[in-house]
């Protein structure tokens, strides 16, 4: 089987080139010998082979060596085409793991096409968005979790589903992507007409690994309670700190945390944090344990940032956040109070090793989420257009 220079297996390459023995080479190989390739088929063309008959007819190497050449690249090349709006993409551009890393992947794998919505909510909710209608066929990959808090109304998705923008959007829209099942199984049942698959937020994963320590951290503050780490008892040998960022918004979501919590608060002693510098947030990510909570959540990003780096995590029992942790994940809590008790070493230990098992899955690469929506892209684009909506 030829691989690509991702290493990814070719498909449809194998009846072509296994005849040549050429299935031990990579693509990159392959277009390097082009030369010795057609003159193979050249010498060998007198032979009763009749793929081989076919070009001996010309005898023309150049012919030979630009088919080979489409062969690869178009077994090298996901099958489905799509271009991307022009705008900055959402997240916290300088986040190396959020939503902006993939993006540029996605870019870059651009090549014309069906237009493909990277983020709906910023496109038809957000303040910096268009709040536009798509008034051509498009694709669209849907962040926000179905359940969200009434105080983050801005966000919720029965509002986006009333808003003009994307009512006038529907009749053109021809998939969506999820990035969990629990939010695609509330997709699917609002929108039945509309294709609909679940691919899981990929991470860069060339980074730090956990190498233990004393600190519990508190990371981040999308869909997730800020207070957190002052709801639970102080933890012998162990240092609280909070990673929180001081922009006005994030800060009134805090406010509404702290305003609205139903715990309280239990322990004042925490380091607060503003953001780090790379280097200074590996560091300390990989001497950390990780608490955090959940109030909504599709994919989150402090979730597979945890799996990239096998970094332990605490974190409460979400459906969307069990997707990607899995059911037998080992520092579940259902009450914050019991944070403490999961914090000895052979549970830290087996946490770590689970984590590190999930590494291998394939949906972690940025890779694989770019091919996976090149293939629905593909699916979505062979089919024949949905029927309208009813008003």
């Amino acid at each position: 089987m030829i691989e690509s220079e991702t290493g990814v297996e070719i498909e449809g390459a194998e009846t072509k080139f296994d005849i040549l023995q050429l299935n031990a080479l990579t693509a990159v190989e392959v277009l390097s010998n082009l030369d010795e390739i057609a003159d193979q088929i050249v010498n060998r063309g007198k032979e009763s082979a009749r793929w081989y008959c076919t070009f001996a007819g010309t005898a023309e190497p150049q012919a030979i060596k630009q088919t080979v050449r489409e062969w690869v690249q178009e077994a090298s090349q996901p099958a489905g085409e799509f271009r991307l709006l022009e705008r900055h993409a959402q997240g916290l551009g300088r986040h190396r793991a959020g939503w902006p890393a993939v993006v540029d992947q996605l870019r870059s794998a651009a090549c014309g096409g069906i237009l493909l919505d990277d983020f709906v909510e910023q496109s038809f909710l957000y303040q910096t968005g268009d709040r536009k209608a798509h008034d051509e066929p498009w694709i669209g990959i849907l962040h926000h979790p179905p359940e969200t808090p009434d105080w983050l109304s801005h966000s919720q998705f029965d509002r986006l589903l009333l808003s003009e923008p994307w009512r006038d959007s529907l009749r053109n829209l021809r998939g969506l992507v999820c990035l969990s099942d629990h939010l695609a199984a509330d997709v699917r049942q609002r929108l039945s007409h509309v294709p609909v698959t679940v691919i899981r937020h990929p991470t860069p994963t060339d980074v730090v690994q956990w190498q233990g320590g004393n600190t519990l951290l508190q990371v981040g503050h999308t869909f997730r309670n800020t207070r957190l780490i002052h709801q639970f008892p102080p933890c012998d040998g162990w240092q609280k700190m909070r990673l929180l960022r001081t922009d006005d918004w994030v800060l009134k979501h805090d406010q509404n945390c702290m305003s609205r919590a139903v715990r309280p608060v239990v322990d004042t002693a925490v380091v607060e944090l503003g953001r780090q510098l790379d280097h200074e947030y590996d560091r300390l990510l990989s001497e950390s344990v990780v608490v955090c909570e959940v109030l909504a959540a599709s994919a989150n990003n402090v979730i597979v940032e945890c799996i990239a780096r096998a970094v332990p995590i605490a974190v409460n029992r979400h459906p969307a956040v069990l997707e990607y942790l899995g059911e037998t994940y080992p520092l579940y809590y259902d009450d914050p109070r019991d944070i403490p008790g999961l914090l000895t070493d052979s549970k830290l230990q087996e946490t770590h090793a689970h984590l590190k098992e999930l590494q291998l899955a394939h949906w972690l690469q940025v890779s694989t989420f770019v091919e996976q929506v090149a293939m629905f892209v593909d699916h979505c684009t062979k089919l024949e257009p949905p029927p309208p909506p009813r008003e």
